[in-house]
């Protein structure tokens, strides 16, 4: 019959490999973690935020998107609402028919808008002293009191964000 033999003490090298061991391991998962949350703070710091800006005043009427925040905005899709019905996909297809037109856009579907950033919508100076083109901007501001935009977007990480709507 044979006798068992003593466990053998180990000795400081293994100590200092399982001791090694545990500390490149605990390295590691506190690095993903890090990676983890730097790519949560990163979402959340280059979030963009739509505004619809209307500026009526001293014979100019504009009507802009603006990026307020502080990552790139991109455009999944834009609608004019007309009491509350999806009816065009660019402002300028909702108002009456007029050659003095300063700017505007049609479709803007795709676009970007860099942070500080914004899309002039539509854009109209005229002389308030002109009997006639006063006309066309009031007759301008009765159509803007019946629409809503309609905001589609997402940020750089393709994330979809909530729509936004100015009524």
């Amino acid at each position: 019959m044979s006798v068992p033999t003593a466990i053998q003490p180990l000795d400081l090298a293994t100590y200092l490999s399982i001791g090694a061991t545990i500390i490149a391991l605990l390295a590691v998962i506190v690095s993903s973690w890090t990676a983890w949350m730097q790519r949560q703070h990163n979402k959340l710091s280059f979030r963009p935020f739509p505004e619809i800006q209307l500026r009526d005043m001293n014979g100019h009427i504009k009507i802009s998107l603006t990026n307020n925040g502080t990552g790139p905005l991109i455009i999944k899709t834009l609608n004019v609402l007309k009491y509350k019905k999806n009816t065009a996909k660019a402002l300028i297809e909702l108002m009456p028919a007029y050659n003095g037109w300063t700017f505007f856009a049609h479709n803007v579907d795709g676009r970007s808008i860099k942070p500080s950033g914004d899309i002039i919508l539509l854009e109209l100076e005229y002389d308030p002293q002109n009997t006639n083109q006063l006309n066309i901007a009031n007759l301008i501001r009765e159509n803007l009191r019946t629409l809503d935009i309609e905001i589609k977007y997402m940020n750089v990480y393709e994330n979809i964000l909530p729509t936004y709507t100015k009524i």
